[in-house]
């Protein structure tokens, strides 16, 4: 669905006129609260969930003597422990907090075959810094939840053609609920409306693992960072 037909049915809905069209850029005031009320809505969802469409994968190459990396510009947030050197198989030791980041830096001497890593701002520091180009790797959530035209990823909105890369029935319910509440009407059965197809949605989102009660057949499947050998450890 586009933008205008999602204004368009959310105004029929509640039975109200629909908006103009292109109605990024529309002068009149209740068509600009529709958009700012939609815009609101799918920032609240990429922020409360990790949506499949929006994960993204990157790779930054290290450069000798430089420990700072600028993000992606569409970057919002990591994926939780995927943060992996390529190059040595070894994933990134972190995030750090400010004060073990300055303990490692001034309080012992740097060195090691492992990163670790802070992410400040939009900037990946890396502790120690590289001595050579390594590939580091991770996932992590855009925040380019339009498609304007219905192709380019933007965080922002151009076009009544403009379309979305999460769900629409989530868009919806959520403008509905949010529409009411900017007017002072009731809202709570459309909240809780909302409220169910977003847990609904989050379990439909990607598959699930299935998990064994038996402890012998969990470790038949594959491990994953360090694995160290039950015995004969450190032997040649």
């Amino acid at each position: 669905m586009s933008l205008a037909s999602i204004l368009q049915q959310v105004a029929d809905e509640v039975g109200f006129t629909r908006p103009s069209l292109n109605a990024p850029v529309a002068a009149d005031a209740s068509t600009q609260q529709w958009v700012a009320l939609l815009k609101r809505a799918g920032e609240r969802l990429y922020e409360e969930f990790a949506w499949s469409a929006l994960i993204t994968e990157d790779d930054v190459t290290t450069v000798a003597g430089q420990n700072d990396y600028p993000m992606p510009a569409d970057f919002h947030r990591f994926v939780d422990d995927t943060q992996w050197n390529g190059s040595s198989r070894v994933p990134l030791f972190g995030p750090m907090s400010q004060q073990d980041w300055a303990q490692n830096q001034f309080g012992m001497i740097n060195v090691g075959p492992f990163f670790r890593q802070q992410l400040r701002g939009s900037t990946l520091f890396l502790q120690p810094t590289p001595t050579s180009a390594q590939t580091v790797s991770f996932y992590y959530v855009s925040k380019y939840w339009v498609l304007q035209g219905g192709s380019v990823p933007s965080a922002a909105f151009l076009g009544d053609s403009d379309t979305f890369q999460l769900r629409e029935d989530l868009l919806i319910a959520s403008l509905k609920w949010r529409w009411l509440r900017a007017k002072r009407l009731s809202y709570d059965e459309e909240r809780d409306e909302f409220d169910r197809l977003f847990i609904e949605a989050c379990a439909q989102d990607r598959g699930a693992r299935h998990l064994s009660m038996d402890p012998w057949k969990e470790q038949d499947a594959p491990h994953y960072g360090f694995v160290v050998p039950l015995t004969g450890f450190g032997s040649s």
